[in-house]
């Protein structure tokens, strides 16, 4: 049981950080074309993109984890 635990608990840390590198991506996309079009960022939203998008990979990791115990409930009853 510790082997499948632990490879989804790595199938999930390497989900969330290629979202987090997605998310960090495309704002920093964003970011270049706001500057391009005179449009300055301020440096307070950028924590606040980092904030959202652990939030949003720790959802997605709770999500999942908790889909894969219902399932495994299941198959135990």
């Amino acid at each position: 049981m510790k082997l499948i635990e632990t490879r989804w608990l790595t199938v999930n840390i390497i989900t969330a950080f290629l979202l987090f590198i997605i998310v960090l991506f495309i704002v920093g996309w964003f970011m270049v074309y706001g500057f391009k079009n005179h449009y300055y960022i301020s440096l307070d939203e950028l924590p606040l993109t980092l904030l959202i998008t652990i939030i949003f990979a720790i959802s997605l990791s709770a999500i999942q984890n908790k889909k894969a115990k219902t399932k495994e409930n299941k198959s135990l009853s």
